[in-house]
């Protein structure tokens, strides 16, 4: 913590320092970073600047700066707020606007996990760093790249998940949580920091560091994640480049020995109750590097609106300084962007871009014999000690156009195409390396892609897109897709229905066919895996109230089996769901609930619990008028009993284990937060009804205890001008 310490310290009296010696120089000399100064303002401004100039030194001339202009954002957004921010999606070249984390809402919510406000319910091994997995069995990964890494995918950063800033001024955060006891802590730091270089131009980096020494014995966890992002959005020329680093090292223990010490024995200190592993270690870490550029042309002069951003309404509805329904938002913005400066994409465009995409992941586990009993059956390579090693790297190169035919307001608004190509190389020891000398596989793929989309005003917008591999290793690989929305008011608040269509047929991961490790080898030939889902929500924001349904239909599905295999099932696979998201604001009481249905047609294949909740139950107050609000209140979440996932050490993957149930657990956190200005702090008590309700059944992986009552402390400190 000390070392910590410190670094803030320098790190906030650096920027902030810039921070404030930047809004000086913006206010004093150039005027807003943004404002779109005329010609009689320039003048005075100049006029002021000669009046108190020392002649000695020469007449300073004064230069504006230049006003922001964008096609992908109208300049509407940089008036209504300091700082905005979105992420990115390489593949369709659209941004999605997402909120600064710098509100009250929603900070009691610590765990990544558990702050994806699109799922109801998690489950994890217990502590932080730990793998993770979503209870909705439609939110599940199925990533064909990284997929040794999938239980982690929560924890890293990747292109796609990094927010990118747009912000007057620099913009400085860091957060500090920590938890138990000094020897058996959970500590989560994070820092960020964004600046625009030009009104268009800007940079940040982030960087989190996530640890815990562990209730259990040995638990112990490390998660360390860094990004560097810069983006320029111009009237013209688009570009988002980027690195990630992640990296993470896990002490293993397979789980309490004897699941009598913790549902029929109190033992009051939990290191005490004994592991399966003693010396077992997964350690992981790689890097990655994004590069999307585009290029607008106009075809004509007629002028209109772009539609290359996506999520304004709930980005809109995320800014407590806008007073109006979200869609009469967008409604504003298009009518202002007539005759603007930015205003130069409100015509029939052309465009052209590129991306490529490399990362490079490395994982290894470790163990011995003489500390593993017997907990694996089988010892391939080395019967005394275990140090497996896999490693994936992956290169994505792709060219695309974009073409806006008439209005980006119209039936038909955007038509994508693009070409792609991937090359994939994987590297794992097989004693058939001793004679080859090659423990190397390359495999290439080549696939186009296409999107149409279009809308009508508020009421109607939709889109359809398709990517598909006609050479290569993953030859006759196709994703459909599809989605509708229609929009009405209720009692003058927007409501949305969305329908959406998914056909995604896939090839196996590399890694699902081709394994050989210490403790397991198999060597499969498994068929694509053809996934059909259908899905629907109907929100109304009059009424806090969104209800939706997912029906999945699945041929060829593969999972791991109780025996940590993977195996290909030949049957049909359907799993139905239904959920609910209700919020109830009587005051400034808030009853906030998520309710989740599942029916899976087999449970050995996909094990769902049949219902999933979450409560979020608290009282927002004011203690000083503009200074310090305060939310009280108790966070629960409870699913049904059912034979949940194991964990498998050596291949980090989940498994579908039929010898333990677990669930009928309400896991209860009471919490107060609060917002001192720009400070945010929260004390919570995890668990709190650790041996008061519930019995002991707190588990959401087999064999791997949650955390017990744990007191938890954090702030959260943001500087900005």
């Amino acid at each position: 913590m000390n070392r910590y310490f410190f670094i803030i310290v320098v790190l906030v009296l650096f920027f902030s320092t810039n921070a404030t010696f930047a809004q000086i120089d913006y206010d004093d000399r150039y005027g807003d970073l943004y404002e779109n100064m005329t010609e009689e303002e320039i003048a005075k401004k100049q006029q002021e600047i000669d009046e108190n100039t020392d002649t000695l030194g020469g007449n300073k001339k004064f230069k504006p700066k230049k006003p922001f202009a964008s096609y992908l954002f109208p300049d509407s957004m940089a008036k209504k707020s300091k700082i905005f921010a979105w992420k990115f999606n390489t593949l369709t070249n659209r941004v999605k606007l997402v909120p600064v984390d710098t509100m009250l809402a929603g900070f009691n919510q610590d765990y990544f996990f558990q702050a994806n406000n699109e799922s109801v319910g998690s489950i994890s091994l217990g502590n932080l760093g730990a793998p993770t997995a979503p209870l909705a069995y439609h939110e599940r990964i199925t990533d064909y790249k990284l997929s040794f890494l999938n239980p982690y995918k929560e924890y890293l950063y990747s292109p796609n998940n990094v927010i990118f800033y747009n912000s007057k001024v620099a913009f400085t955060q860091f957060t500090y949580l920590t938890s138990g006891q000094k020897d058996r802590a959970e500590e989560q730091f994070r820092l960020t920091h964004a600046q625009n270089i030009s009104p268009s131009t800007g940079f940040n980096i982030t960087y989190r560091n996530n640890r815990t020494r562990g209730m259990y014995e040995n638990q112990q966890s490390i998660n360390k994640n860094f990004s560097f992002a810069l983006n320029h959005t111009g009237e013209r020329y688009t570009a988002h480049l980027g690195y990630v680093f992640n990296s993470g090292d896990m002490r293993e223990n397979g789980g309490v020995e004897n699941i009598g010490d913790i549902r029929d024995t109190i033992i009051d200190i939990p290191q005490n109750i004994l592991t399966k592993l003693k010396d077992a270690k997964t350690r992981f870490k790689g890097n990655g590097f994004y590069f999307t550029q585009s290029l607008a042309v106009p075809l004509s002069g007629l002028k209109r609106t772009s539609s290359l951003f996506d999520g304004l309404e709930e980005y809109m509805d995320s800014i407590p300084e806008v007073k109006m329904t979200s869609l009469d938002s967008i409604r504003m913005i298009r009518n202002d962007l007539s005759g603007g400066n930015n205003a130069l994409t409100q015509r029939t465009m052309l465009f052209f871009g590129t991306s490529v995409e490399y990362d490079s992941y490395k994982k290894i586990y470790s163990d011995t014999k003489a500390e593993s009993n017997d907990y694996y059956e089988n010892w391939y390579i080395d019967p005394t000690q275990t140090q497996d090693s896999i490693r994936e790297n992956n290169l994505n190169l792709r060219f695309f156009t974009q073409f806006q035919p008439y209005d980006s307001n119209g039936a038909l608004s955007l038509i994508s195409a693009g070409i792609g190509l991937e090359n994939n190389n994987y590297y794992y020891f097989k004693p058939d390396d001793y004679i080859t000398g090659r423990a190397k596989d390359s495999k290439s793929s080549m696939y186009v892609y296409g999107d149409l989309e279009g809308k009508w005003k508020e009421y109607l917008a939709w889109d359809a897109s398709v990517k598909y591999f006609p050479v290569g290793y993953r030859n006759q690989d196709l994703t459909l897709n599809g989605n509708l929305i229609l929009g009405a008011k209720i009692k003058k608040k927007p409501s949305t229905l969305h329908l959406g269509f998914t056909l995604d047929i896939q090839s196996p991961s590399y890694w699902l066919n081709d394994f050989y490790s210490n403790h397991f080898k198999w060597s499969n030939n498994f068929d694509k895996e053809v996934r059909t889902q259908v899905e629907a929500k109907f929100k109304v924001n009059a009424i806090n109230l969104e209800i939706g349904f997912n029906q999945l239909l699945s041929t060829k599905t593969i999972y791991f089996n109780e025996n940590a295999l993977p195996v290909q099932y030949d049957g049909a696979l359907s799993v139905s769901s239904l959920y609910i998201f209700k919020d109830f604001v009587i005051g400034g009481l808030h009853l906030q609930h998520k309710a989740l249905l599942q029916v899976s047609s087999s449970n050995v294949v996909a094990p769902v619990p049949l219902l999933a909740a979450d409560i979020s139950y608290f009282y927002r107050f004011t203690v000083v008028k503009d200074a310090l609000d305060m939310e009280v209140g108790i966070n629960g979440s409870y699913n049904t009993e059912y034979y949940g996932y194991g964990y498998n050490p050596a291949t980090s993957q989940f498994y579908n284990q039929r010898g333990m149930e677990v669930g009928n657990y309400p896991l209860m956190d009471v919490f107060a937060s609060g917002k001192w200005k720009r400070l945010r702090f929260l004390v919570k008590f995890q668990n709190v009804n650790h041996e008061l309700f519930g019995g002991r059944n707190y588990f959401d992986v087999a064999d791997y205890p949650l955390n017990r009552r744990m007191l938890k402390f954090g702030i959260s400190w943001s500087f900005y001008n």
